[in-house]
C-alpha cells in the first residue's frame, strides 16, 4: 500500500512538472498574479481597518511561508495523506504535524525578526491567546485554500484524462467503421468477381454454335458480346447503374440465344417501367436471366420462361419463371443466386425480398428491392 501511495504521489508531482514545462511561463505568471492580488488585497483591508502597515520585510517573510505552507499541503501533504489508501489514523496526525511545524515556524520567524532585524514589536506578544488564536486561523486558512487547489487540480487532470480518453475511442471507432467500410467493399468486389466470369464464360458459350454455323450471326453475337462484356467490367464495378443500361444487356443476352438457337427459343421478356433512369444494383438481373437460360427448358411453346422488370417510385421487382431442364448438362449449385443474396444484404438490408425454388416444374424467382 505504502508502495502505490509513492508510486501515486509521484506520478502527480510528474503530472504538475510536465503541466509546467507544457505551458511554460503562461502558468507561472497565473500563478504570481493571483498571489499578487491576494497580497493586496488583504494588506489593504488590514489598513483600511487598523489603519496601520506592517514593516515590509515581515510582509515579505510570512508571506513568503504562507506560500510554502499553500504549495507544500496542496501538492505534497494531501497526495500522501489522501492517496495511501484506507483511513488510518496517522493521517490526521499527519495534519496536526503540518500545523504545529507552522506555528513554531511563524513563533521562530517572528522572533529572528525582533531579535536579529529589529523589527519594533515586543516579544511577549507573539505568546498571547489572540496571536497564537491569529496564527491558528491563518494555517487552517491557507490548508483549507491548498486543498481546494488540490481538488482543482485533479478535476482538471480528470477532465483532460477523460477527454482523452474519448478522443482516443472516437479514433478507434473511426478505425473500425473504416477498416469495416473496407472490409465490405471487399466482399463486395469479391461477389462481383465472381459474378462477371461466369456471365462471361456463359456468355462465350452462348455464341460457340452460331460462331461456327453462321458467320452473320456470328458477327452479330460478337457485337452484342462486346456490349455485354462492356458492361460487366465497366457498369459491373459500379455501386450502381441506371436501369436502362442494364435492360439493353438483358435484351442482348435474349439474342444470343436466339441466334444460337434460330430463334426457337420461347422466352418473353416483359417491362413495366416508370422511370427507367433508376439507380439499381448491377448484374442481379443480368444473373438470373443467365440462370434461365443455363438451367430452363425454353423449347415448350405452351411454357415459356418469363422475364418481368418492374419499376415505381423507386421500387424494383424482377421475376423470372422457367421449366426445369431434364438433361441440364451443367448441374446447379445456386452459387449465382447465392450471390445475389449477399449482396442485397450488405446493399440494403431490411429493403428486400428474395424468393425463389421450384413450383411443380417451374422454377421461380422473385426479387422486390424497395427505397432505392
Amino acid at each position: 500500500m505504502k508502495c502505490l501511495a509513492r508510486l501515486n504521489h509521484l506520478y502527480i508531482m510528474r503530472r504538475i512538472s510536465y503541466n509546467f514545462k507544457e505551458n511554460g511561463f503562461k502558468g507561472l505568471k497565473i500563478h504570481i498574479l493571483c498571489w499578487a492580488i491576494f497580497i493586496t488585497y488583504e494588506i489593504s483591508f488590514i489598513f483600511i481597518v487598523t489603519g496601520r502597515i506592517t514593516e515590509l520585510q515581515s510582509y515579505i517573510v510570512f508571506y513568503m511561508l504562507n506560500i510554502s505552507l499553500f504549495y507544500i499541503h496542496a501538492l505534497w501533504v494531501l497526495p500522501r495523506v489522501l492517496e495511501s489508501g484506507k483511513f488510518k489514523l496517522w493521517k490526521i496526525s499527519f495534519l496536526l504535524f503540518e500545523i504545529v511545524i507552522y506555528i513554531m515556524l511563524v513563533l521562530l520567524i517572528s522572533l529572528f525578526l525582533i531579535k536579529v532585524l529589529n523589527v519594533n514589536k515586543d516579544p511577549k506578544s507573539i505568546f498571547t491567546k489572540v496571536s497564537f488564536a491569529n496564527t491558528l486561523f491563518r494555517c487552517i486558512y491557507l490548508i483549507l485554500y491548498g486543498t481546494g487547489y488540490y481538488f482543482l487540480l485533479n478535476f482538471i487532470r480528470n477532465k483532460k484524462a477523460e477527454m482523452a480518453r474519448k478522443v482516443r475511442l472516437e479514433q478507434l471507432n473511426n478505425k473500425l467503421l473504416e477498416a469495416n467500410s473496407q472490409l465490405l467493399q471487399a466482399e463486395v468486389d469479391y461477389l462481383r468477381a465472381q459474378i462477371n466470369p461466369h456471365l462471361l464464360f456463359n456468355t462465350l458459350s452462348f455464341i460457340k454454335h452460331s460462331a461456327k454455323h453462321s458467320p452473320e450471326d456470328a458477327d452479330e453475337a460478337i457485337m452484342l458480346l462486346s456490349g455485354i462484356l462492356s458492361f460487366a467490367t465497366q457498369g459491373g464495378g459500379k455501386e450502381t447503374v441506371i436501369l436502362k443500361d442494364e435492360i439493353i444487356q438483358v435484351e442482348n443476352i435474349i439474342r444470343l440465344n436466339q441466334l444460337r438457337f434460330g430463334d426457337r427459343l420461347n422466352v418473353r421478356f416483359t417491362q413495366n417501367i416508370q422511370n427507367y433512369n433508376t439507380p439499381i444494383m448491377p448484374i442481379v438481373l443480368l444473373t438470373l436471366v443467365e440462370n434461365v437460360f443455363k438451367h430452363g427448358e425454353l423449347h415448350d411453346v405452351n411454357n415459356p420462361a418469363e422475364i418481368y422488370v418492374e419499376e415505381s417510385f423507386g421500387k424494383v421487382v424482377y421475376r423470372t419463371r422457367n421449366l426445369v431442364a431434364n438433361d441440364q448438362l451443367i448441374p446447379s449449385n445456386n452459387t449465382g443466386l447465392q450471390n445475389i443474396r449477399v449482396r442485397l444484404e450488405k446493399s440494403f438490408p431490411g429493403r428486400y425480398t428474395f424468393n425463389h425454388g421450384l413450383d411443380g416444374k417451374q422454377f421461380k424467382v422473385e426479387i422486390e428491392i424497395r427505397d432505392m
